[in-house]
């Protein structure tokens, strides 16, 4: 006639199956992407744009580089006062940093006023608007910052300084 498993036993089978338990939901919760959305910690969405000279430009194009995105309009002043900023980083960080600074303004009226101003940083056009939807932009300005692997490492709604726009690239290079 089989014995019972003493106490003993019976402790040491269940530390070991809590364990194991502990294990694998460790594991599953280390690998797993994290979801795509517009906040820190997420996933940035993949996006379709305009580039000012017309072309189709996509996001795949800026993958395993860090992204420095901003959303501007020629009628919003803290925005017209960043771009100088804007411009300061793209000269300083050259290709090691993709600016994507986006309007949802006819491509006329953003390529008026970044030439006018001598803006080289790469400047694109959300037509029907649908960057901004899935970014949630309510408010102008507002930066994301990703890094190389496409999670978005900072977001910030209104103007920013030299010093806070430093800061947060160096969050992704």
């Amino acid at each position: 006639m089989p014995t019972a498993p003493s106490g003993v036993a019976v402790r040491r089978i269940a530390a070991a199956g809590v364990f194991l338990s502990v294990l694998l939901l460790g594991y599953l919760w280390l690998t797993k992407n994290p979801p795509t959305g517009p906040f820190e910690g997420e996933l940035a969405p993949p996006f379709e744009l305009v580039a000012l000279d017309g072309t189709a430009f996509a996001s795949e194009n800026l993958q395993g580089k860090p992204v420095f995105i901003n959303f501007w309009a020629t009628w919003c002043d803290p925005c017209l006062e960043e771009m100088p900023i804007i411009q300061r980083m793209h000269e300083k960080y050259g290709e090691a940093l993709a600016i994507v600074a986006v309007t949802d303004e006819p491509v006329p009226i953003a390529s008026r006023y970044i030439a006018r101003h001598g803006y080289t940083f790469p400047a694109y056009v959300d037509p029907a608007g649908a960057m901004t939807d899935d970014y949630l932009i309510h408010f102008l300005p507002t930066s994301l910052f990703v890094d190389a692997s496409g999670i978005i490492r900072g977001r910030h709604t209104g103007q920013l300084s030299e010093e806070q726009m430093e800061a947060y690239i160096q969050r992704i290079l």
